[in-house]
C-alpha cells in the first residue's frame, strides 16, 4: 500500500482492531504500557496524559499510545479525545464476565464478589468530528466546490489539496494492480505488462485457486496410487 499523509479516525480505528484480531494479547500490553512524562507534556494541548501520583509537592505523570493517537486529533470540548479502547468487566473471585452495563468496582451479578478491568475487546470512536472541521461543498455559477473548515490553517488546506492533485494526477500517468498496488507507467505496453503481473502477483487471488487445484491433484495422484498400485517386477 502507498503512502497515506491524512490518515481518518476511522482509518486508524480499523488498523487498531485488525490488531486485535491478528493478536491481542500483544495489543493489550501495548495500549496498557506507559511512561513517565514531565509537565510540558501533560500541559500540551491535544495528547492526553494521565496522573500516576499526586503528592503534596509533586506530581508524576504517565502517558501511552492511545494518548498520542488521540493526540493527533484534536480534543472534544470536554477535553477528551474521539478514540477509546473498550474492556470486558470480569469478576474478581469467579471470572465471570460481566454485563456491558456494569462498572469497574460494582458487585459481580453472580457472586456479589469485586469487579475488575478484563479484556481489551475492540477500540471504537466516542465523539464524532465536530461540524466545523468538515470540508464543505460549495455551489458557485461555475459548479460544486470543495472549501476547506474555516478553522483550518490555510498551510495545511494547500497541502491536502497539492496531494489530492497529486494523486489524481498519478491516476492519469500511472495504473496499478488492484491486488498488491504495484504501480505500471500507462504507456503502449501497460495492458500487456499489467496482464504478465497477474500472472505471478502474489495477492492475486489465482494464487489461492492455483495451489487449491494443486492440492486436489496431489490427493487425485495419491487415491490412483492406492486404487490402482504398480505390479511388482518378477
Amino acid at each position: 500500500m502507498p503512502i497515506n499523509e491524512f490518515v481518518t479516525i476511522q482509518q486508524v480505528l480499523e488498523i487498531l482492531n485488525r490488531m486485535i484480531e491478528e493478536d491481542p494479547w500483544a495489543v493489550n500490553d501495548l495500549i496498557n504500557q506507559r511512561v513517565v512524562c514531565g509537565k510540558k507534556l501533560a500541559d500540551d494541548p491535544t495528547v492526553q496524559v494521565g496522573i500516576k501520583h499526586k503528592g503534596e509537592n509533586s506530581t508524576t505523570y504517565e502517558v501511552g499510545l492511545l494518548g498520542v493517537l488521540n493526540g493527533l486529533f484534536g480534543i472534544d470540548s470536554d477535553g477528551w479525545g474521539a478514540i477509546a479502547a473498550v474492556y470486558s468487566v470480569t469478576c474478581k473471585a469467579c471470572s465471570s464476565n460481566q454485563p456491558v452495563s456494569t462498572k469497574v468496582g460494582d458487585p459481580c451479578t453472580r457472586c456479589g464478589a469485586e469487579t475488575v478491568l478484563g479484556d481489551l475487546l475492540k477500540f471504537e470512536q466516542v465523539r464524532p468530528l465536530p461540524a466545523k472541521n468538515e470540508w464543505i461543498l460549495e455551489k458557485t455559477k461555475d459548479g460544486v466546490i470543495l472549501k476547506p473548515p474555516p478553522t483550518m490553517p490555510s498551510e495545511l488546506a494547500d497541502a491536502m489539496i497539492s496531494q489530492a492533485h497529486k494523486k489524481l494526477s498519478s491516476h492519469t500517468e500511472e495504473t496499478y494492480c488492484a491486488f498488491c498496488q504495484k504501480a505500471f507507467p500507462l504507456d503502449g505496453t501497460a495492458a500487456e505488462a499489467v496482464t504478465e503481473h497477474i500472472k505471478t502477483c502474489e495477492k492475486h487471488p489465482m494464487r489461492a485457486a492455483e495451489a487449491k487445484i494443486k492440492e486436489l491433484e496431489d490427493e487425485n495422484a495419491e487415491l490412483l496410487k492406492k486404487l490402482f498400485p504398480k505390479a511388482r517386477k518378477a
